[in-house]
């Protein structure tokens, strides 16, 4: 009956080992984008300029303030208009004789306002301000799709070198099996009087060489799996399964084609244009300093001697125009800043594309490179795996010398791993371009810019 529950947890135990969930770069992606403070900080940007907008629309509407005001004077002009604004003034009052209207005696005034205000003209600073937040909440979106392409190509890099540093691992641990199996061989011959004592610490040399290129390797692998972790947001001790990373194509089209799409779909280099535009309307903004601005005034009144009370009521509406005539230079000076920090911003805006244009054209290249790189790798490793095979089979014969054998793994060795290292540079470059382009990097999701 002990032996029940023992073989339920084993079962348990293996199964949830054997159906852990695999990730796959599209979930760690997800995963990432999720988590990303960057990207929270990016929404977070979003919603302060969509609000920034509502706030200039907002200075265009009617605004209204409710106030009271509590007053206690014995201003004898104030006294005159605050009771005739109370309507409790009468002649008979002001005509005695025993009222001294130059010295009257404290009065207690309550007054409930309420105002409202608008502007009918301002030489066009308003509605400048306007179209500039609109702009600029548009730009905050773009950057913000920016900020989640930058989130995938950091996660999608990270993805595939922890895939290389694993396979490397993997490679090592299978050259070090291989070594090891070769020196138990040369330690026979070596038994049998078949093999030198030079070239059996020969072998032994190379094997403790192996060992040492294991332990970095294993190491290289601990240290990509919690850098992808840090990019998934995630705790770094999070153990991770890989899915294989999907082949990528070969045709990688024509630069021109990468340099059309980065003009049309980068995200940053759209923003860079409407924030170079909403500084053009800066300097409109500055120009109305020196039109009239035509305001309209509303005003309703109560007056009492009581908190509130509405004994005495008026009203008014007044327009009023106010144009500047002069400020010292102030106003001239600023709209002339204007002209020129916006002329600035339009060659800032020519160098930062150039600029892309020469990331995508980079990008291009090393693509390009990486490309026929591996092609290269992959047809010498081809040809070192065959030269160790035969090398092996003549030292198995006892025609070719252990030194032979080691030199022949460790060409091999270092063939396997330039073919490694150039495989996943081609995955990496193949992300580089997209990102640099502007373009999905996981095309198989579509949620993913």
């Amino acid at each position: 009956m002990k032996r029940v529950p023992i073989l339920l947890f084993t079962f348990l135990l293996f199964s949830s080992i054997g159906f852990a969930e695999t990730l796959t770069i599209e979930k760690a992606v997800e995963i990432a984008l999720e988590q990303s403070s960057a990207v929270q900080a990016a929404e977070s940007r979003v919603d302060a300029a969509s609000e920034l907008y509502r706030e200039a629309i907002g200075y265009r509407l009617p605004s209204v303030d409710v106030m009271e005001i509590v007053a206690r004077t014995t201003n004898p002009a104030e006294a005159f208009a605050f009771q005739m604004n109370q309507e409790r003034f009468s002649m008979q009052e002001f005509g005695n004789p025993a009222n001294d209207p130059n010295n009257p005696d404290p009065l207690n005034t309550y007054i409930t306002r309420a105002e409202a205000s608008m502007p009918i003209y301002t030489g066009g600073m308003l509605p400048a301000r306007a179209k500039q937040a609109r702009l600029m909440a548009k730009a905050a979106k773009l950057e913000w799709e920016r900020t989640r392409s930058q989130v995938v190509f950091d996660v999608s890099k990270a993805y595939a070198d922890l895939q290389k540093a694993r396979e490397n691992l993997d490679l090592m641990l299978r050259m070090r099996e291989s070594v090891r199996r070769h020196v138990e061989r040369a330690r026979n011959f070596y038994d049998e009087g078949l093999l030198v004592s030079s070239e059996l610490l020969r072998a032994e040399v190379h094997l403790s060489e192996i060992e040492e290129w294991v332990t970095m390797a294993n190491n290289g692998a601990s240290l990509a799996e919690a850098a992808l972790n840090f990019q998934m947001g995630i705790p770094r001790e999070t153990a991770q399964q890989l899915e294989p990373l999907p082949d990528y194509s070969k045709n990688i089209g024509e630069l021109n084609e990468w340099l059309a799409k980065s003009e049309e779909q980068r995200p940053d280099l759209m923003a860079a244009r409407l924030k170079v535009k909403a500084g053009d309307y800066e300097a409109k903004a500055a120009r109305s300093s020196f039109l009239p601005e035509i305001g309209l005034k509303a005003r309703y009144e109560f007056y009492d001697d009581r908190l509130f009370g509405d004994n005495g009521e008026s009203w008014s509406i007044m327009g009023v125009a106010r144009i500047n005539l002069f400020k010292g230079g102030v106003d001239r000076a600023k709209w002339s800043r204007n002209r020129h920090e916006a002329k600035a911003n339009h060659h800032d805006m020519n160098r930062f594309e150039e600029g892309v244009r020469l990331e995508v054209q980079q990008a291009y290249g090393d693509l390009e490179a990486a490309l026929l790189r591996h092609a290269t790798a992959s047809s010498a490793m081809e040809a070192g795996r065959e030269n160790a095979r035969v090398v092996e089979e003549r030292f198995n014969q006892g025609i070719a010398k252990m030194l032979d054998l080691v030199d022949a793994e460790t060409a091999l060795r270092e063939l396997e791993v330039r073919e490694l290292s150039a495989r996943y540079d081609a995955y990496v470059a193949h992300f580089r371009l997209k990102h640099a382009a502007g373009t999905a990097t996981i095309e198989s999701n579509e949620d993913i810019k």
